[in-house]
């Protein structure tokens, strides 16, 4: 067994490698890999894997979308209850017996992303009847239809994604009143356009746990009171450790039973992300 930073390896007659998104695998020796099984990345981000090596990878790589999808969908329903139906605090009896408040199922709410936080999110708002739209370019998925009192921010990053909250998207689907979630990736979102979109209309809300570039997003957005911002905690829990723990122990369990994980995980296998465009392939 050996260990670097963000790289472990477990031996079984080859190796099976457990990473983290501090290790660079586009400068990493080749020699890491000559007796590579697997690789299993307890993680939803995977910008640290470069596509060459993906597609070159004769082994499969696992990714641990699940591990905090629960936790980022919370966050983003808390936002949204916060924002709507934050309970006031009241001391001594109000005889008019007056809450201030839309149910949710009368607002229009749009999901960006449907992988697994996305359908949590739909699914928990469907409960409660919201019927919610669904814009997902990578699932071909678009539901999108003027303008919105909530988007909630679903969907892993990459070229399709990049920037996709920016001034022409605040302006054609977000209600100057409106509210913007965003717990997933923080270059979603265009900074500059949404700090310009906040300080014209005083009315919109949003809250990011994500930035362009962290830790400097909080400074960027620490003056504007419309504004809610959290340090990239929103998949945080008292769980995640075991979480993280069992993701990896259930994919080695199928992995050294002989199981195919082509059959059981398609959709953890990161080799099933790689996209083709005509100017160059990416990971969705």
């Amino acid at each position: 067994m050996f260990s670097s930073l963000g790289l472990t390896s477990v031996e079984t007659g080859g190796n099976i490698l457990i990473s983290n998104t501090l290790f660079d695998f586009k400068d990493a020796d080749p020699s890491l890999f000559e007796n590579t099984e697997l690789i299993i990345h307890p993680n939803s981000g995977y910008d640290n894997f470069p596509v060459s090596f993906v597609k070159e990878a004769p082994f499969p790589i696992v990714v641990g979308n699940p591990i905090r999808a629960e936790g980022v969908a919370e966050y983003s329903l808390s936002c949204l209850f916060q924002n709507y139906s934050s309970v006031p605090s009241q001391k001594a009896w109000h005889p008019g017996r007056h809450w201030d408040r839309p149910l949710l199922s009368e607002l229009k709410i749009l999901i960006v992303g449907f992988g697994h936080i996305g359908k949590l999110i739909y699914h928990s708002l469907s409960a409660l009847g919201v019927r919610p739209n669904v814009y997902d370019p990578d699932q071909k998925k678009d539901q999108r239809e003027g303008l919105y009192d909530c988007v909630i921010m679903a969907c892993s990053l990459n070229p399709t994604s990049h920037h996709l909250v920016n001034a022409d998207f605040l302006e054609q689907h977000m209600k100057t009143d409106g509210c913007l979630i965003n717990g997933a990736r923080g270059k979603l979102v265009k900074q500059e356009d949404l700090k310009e979109f906040a300080l014209a209309h005083q009315k919109f809300t949003a809250f990011l746990d994500v930035f362009e570039k962290e830790p400097q997003g909080l400074e960027y957005f620490s003056s504007m009171p419309n504004i809610t911002t959290s340090s990239h905690i929103a998949g945080v829990s008292h769980a995640l450790d075991d979480l993280m723990i069992t993701f990896e122990r259930k994919i080695l369990e199928y992995w050294l039973s002989g199981k195919s994980l082509e059959e059981i995980c398609p959709e953890l296998l990161l080799r099933n992300r790689i996209r083709h465009s005509e100017s160059s392939d990416f990971l969705i």
